[in-house]
């Protein structure tokens, strides 16, 4: 009760007061302010209230963001990332209802207004993105890049093996059968200087490898899906280093610069033979400094490398814990399986969210109908008047309705795919249409919101046309 007290309920209450503070409160105001002749002339707002009502629920949101956040650069980022992007939504739909409308088609009956249809589908479409994205990526994208591992892929990490350890454990997984990578000494190590001039405080603020100590190590052969991208190959004499390339691009180092590291047993200078490109997505130890043999002490630190256990060896690991008890196993498996758990658990908090903006789009088509309730009465009654059954009438305002939803639904399905393409590229997978959604999506939204309009505009069609017309005074 207590955490309850002072977790989520002060949360709440404060975010109830945003919402009221920064969107009821402006249009409260601006009703009280209203002077009676516009409302009956029906002027519509200035542009000083509306601007007003802009203000406030952006401050409002800011504040609302900053206060969770603690970050005002990241509230920033994050606000503008949202309105650029319903912006963007708004703007490709309102083209696309445009160029509808002028293709005269029977589609371009059922767009009313490109801007306020364009609002209601952006609205929609918003909540219904999210939902859509999160189904997409959930698990697809996790077990995708599972799936295209190759067999045999290290998952098992070996970090801290004492030296005194490296033949036994060396032979215990000859022993087992398992396929491993080399195991490298590793040591902790800064790098502190170049051509015996330190770095500046100014770089050592911009680059990481400056701010912290580094795991160093000395081999004759590079990992396998190093490739040398400058430099020459041979790396066999004393005192030489290989960099990682985009390393030496932000740190200026160029091919015989001399580099100074401090080491726990001094200083260490080595001379920059070559530039390599490393695979950090591999589950192969990588290192930003490669030194040639004999530069480092091998008994100064330990070793570390990685190894497969098939999944009907996995009991044997605990007589390799047990044996090995001063090194540390990092099980990948396990790791990545934790992740997918807690992607499950921010999915069903995010589609709470997402859940609750898709039915504040609901809540804006039905405001947005009740906007329009005049112009639609009018012209039920004269269609009415002219002879369309009730029937006709109802069944074309579903479908006008209709229409908005499945438009909601493809640009969602787009936004969904749009995602999913730049998060396959960025992971190296090949790029995979999801049809299921397409399939159901669209369709789905089609229904609801032709249930809606159905629910909400069918009474129109029961209400005799003269006294419709009588009472808008339009006859």
């Amino acid at each position: 009760m207590v955490s309850f007290l002072l977790g989520p309920l002060p949360i709440a209450i404060f975010t109830s007061v945003i919402v009221l503070l920064g969107f009821i409160l402006p249009s409260i105001w601006e009703l009280l302010n209203t002077p009676p002749i516009r409302v009956i002339r029906e002027q519509a707002k200035s542009r000083k209230s509306l601007f007003f009502m802009f203000f406030a629920g952006i401050t409002s949101l800011v504040i609302f963001s900053l206060v969770l956040s603690e970050n005002l650069m990241l509230s920033i980022w994050v606000l503008t990332a949202i309105i650029l992007l319903c912006i963007l939504l708004y703007t490709v739909v309102w083209l696309l209802l445009r160029a509808l409308k002028k293709m005269k088609t029977r589609l371009s009956f059922y767009i009313r207004s490109a801007s306020q249809s364009a609002l209601q589908i952006t609205a929609l479409a918003l909540g219904l993105s999210l939902i859509t994205v999160l189904s997409v990526l959930r698990t697809d994208l996790l077990e995708r890049w599972q799936q295209q591992l190759p067999e045999g892929t290290p998952n098992q990490f070996v970090y801290g093996l004492p030296p005194f350890d490296l033949k036994a454990f060396e032979q215990q997984l000859k022993q087992n059968g398992w396929q491993s990578t080399p195991l490298y000494p590793n040591i902790r190590g800064r790098l502190v200087a170049k051509n015996d001039v330190p770095f500046s405080e100014e770089a050592i603020k911009q680059n990481n490898a400056l701010r912290r100590e580094l795991n160093l190590t000395q081999s004759s052969a590079l990992p396998d899906d190093n490739v040398i991208t400058k430099g020459q190959v041979e790396f066999n004499a004393v005192g030489q280093v290989s960099v990682e390339s985009k390393t030496a691009e932000s740190l200026g180092i160029q091919i015989g610069d001399r580099l100074t590291f401090s080491l726990p047993e001094g200083t260490l200078q080595a001379k920059v033979i070559n530039f390599r490109s490393v695979e950090w997505e591999s589950f192969s130890p990588n290192f930003f400094f490669i030194f040639s043999p004999k530069t480092l002490d091998e008994n100064a630190g330990s070793y570390l490398g990685s190894f497969y256990v098939p999944k009907q060896d996995q009991p044997k690991m605990i007589h390799m814990i047990q044996q090995f008890s001063n090194t540390v196993f990092i099980d990948v498996d396990r790791i990545l399986d934790e992740v997918k758990r807690l992607m499950n658990v921010l999915v069903k908090i995010v589609t709470v969210l997402a859940a609750l903006v898709g039915f504040s789009g609901i809540l804006v088509l039905i405001a947005c109908l009740n906007l329009l309730m005049d112009e639609r009465r009018r012209e039920v009654a004269l269609l009415r008047s002219f002879g369309l059954s009730k029937n006709k009438m109802k069944q074309m305002l579903s479908l006008e309705i209709g229409f908005l939803g499945l438009l909601a639904g493809i640009v969602a399905c787009c936004f969904a795919e749009v995602i999913s393409a730049i998060a396959s590229y960025k992971m190296n997978m090949a790029l995979q249409w999801h049809i299921e959604i397409w399939l159901i999506l669209p369709l789905a939204m089609m229904l609801l919101c032709a249930l809606i309009g159905r629910y909400r505009l069918g009474y129109l069609c029961n209400l005799p046309p003269l006294q419709s017309l009588r009472e808008l005074n339009q006859i």
